[in-house]
Formats: C-alpha cells, sequence, structure tokens
C-alpha cells in the first residue's frame, strides 16, 4: 500500500514537474519575441512615436528586425554633446546592422527646435 503511495505521488511529481518545465520555455519564448535582445541583456519594447526634425511622424515599429540604439540628449547637457561624437563613430561602423535614434528632448523652453536645429548645423 505505502509502496503504491510512493509510485503515485512520484509520478504526479514528475508530471507537474514536466509541465512546469514545458511552461517556463514557453513562456520565456514568448517573453523573447516581444522583447528586444542584444548579446543576452533584454529591454522591454513599447511603441511610441515621435516627429522628424519636418515634423513627419515616425513610430518606433518602424525599425523593428535590427537592434535599436535610442539616446535621448538636449544642448545644455555636457555629457550628451560629449557622447554625440561617439554615437557618430558607432552609426559610421554599424549602420547596416543597427538603428541609432538620436532624440533631442525639446521641451519648448529650455530646449527648442531651434537650439537643436542650430547645433545640428
Amino acid at each position: 500500500m505505502k509502496k503504491a503511495r510512493f509510485i503515485v505521488i512520484s509520478v504526479a511529481l514528475i508530471v507537474i514537474i514536466s509541465l512546469a518545465y514545458v511552461m517556463y520555455n514557453d513562456l520565456k519564448n514568448d517573453y523573447m519575441l516581444r522583447n528586444l535582445e542584444t548579446n543576452g541583456v533584454s529591454a522591454p519594447v513599447s511603441e511610441f512615436t515621435i516627429k522628424d526634425k519636418d515634423e513627419k511622424d515616425i513610430s518606433f515599429s518602424s525599425f523593428l528586425g535590427k537592434p535599436a540604439v535610442i539616446n535621448i540628449w538636449a544642448t545644455w547637457c555636457p555629457y550628451c554633446i560629449e557622447e554625440l561624437q561617439d554615437f557618430q563613430s558607432a552609426y559610421n561602423k554599424y549602420k547596416e546592422d543597427v538603428n541609432f535614434l538620436m532624440l533631442n528632448a525639446t521641451d519648448g523652453q529650455r530646449e527648442t527646435v531651434e537650439k537643436a536645429s542650430d547645433f545640428i548645423k
């Protein structure tokens, strides 16, 4: 009697562990499909829309298919200005393989379209 109970409990545990393993792998694969993965580092991807320099709407989903580097910068930020050169170098090297999005933090007061446009020129 004890042996039969042990066998039933063992089989039940094996089934539960197997189902948990299958469900975990399925959920993990689904999660990875919904996330951007680069060199083992994942970041959630959410849809958003930005405006380009000509005020045309651009959706983030139009950049899917390649890894994306998103940088938010401002003319008043010395660190932002300093790193733009590094982003330019990376863009020159990886432009075919990576989408680079340099987003200006235009707020209409401290950072304006005019300031950003003058800086870019």
